[in-house]
């Protein structure tokens, strides 16, 4: 049990030394280096759907390998080998371009959202509803329990007399 102990701290040790050094190379290369649960993570700045590599550390090794690649293709065919801090470097300058496209079509989309989202909620003044009285739903003072429902707002809340609230 010792042993399984010391691993998870080696593997993290491995992991976090490999992070701070390539830490400076993937800023000017617009990609986020995370370490989570294990595994070393390598996704475009702020865009954590898409991941470009991830990176464990096999127990009693000194090596980090790899475990997920871009795609399910390049995974079968790398998973488990053993990447230098070299490769990691050449990875992510190779990557960089395609980070920084990820990057904007992301910041593109949610402008776009946002564009939707106030056209959406601009409220629409209509004269059938200035006319129409406000109705009121729950308990308030002047009111007291169902005579219909006797309070518990009917089969699946749909009295006709409180509608749903037990109050009326």
């Amino acid at each position: 049990m010792w042993e399984d102990y010391e691993s998870y701290y080696v593997r993290e040790d491995a992991l976090a030394k490999l992070k701070h050094e390539i830490e400076d190379e993937a800023k000017r290369c617009s990609i986020e280096v995370r370490l989570l649960g294990g595994l070393l993570k390598f996704t475009p700045l702020g865009v954590y759907t898409k991941v470009l590599l991830e990176l464990e550390q096999p127990n009693f090794k000194n090596y980090p390998v790899i475990y997920k690649h871009r795609n399910g293709q390049l995974t079968s065919e790398h998973k488990g080998k053993a990447v230098s801090t070299k490769w990691v470097v050449g990875f992510l300058k190779h990557h960089s371009s395609e980070a920084q496209d990820l990057i904007t079509n992301v910041a593109i989309k949610n402008a776009q959202k946002t564009e939707r989202d106030t056209v959406k909620s601009t409220p629409v003044v209509s004269s059938l509803s200035e006319n129409k009285p406000e109705q009121t739903y729950g308990y308030s003072a002047n009111k007291g329990i169902c005579p219909v429902c006797n309070g518990d707002g009917g089969a699946a809340g749909q009295c006709y007399k409180c509608g749903g609230s037990g109050w009326a």
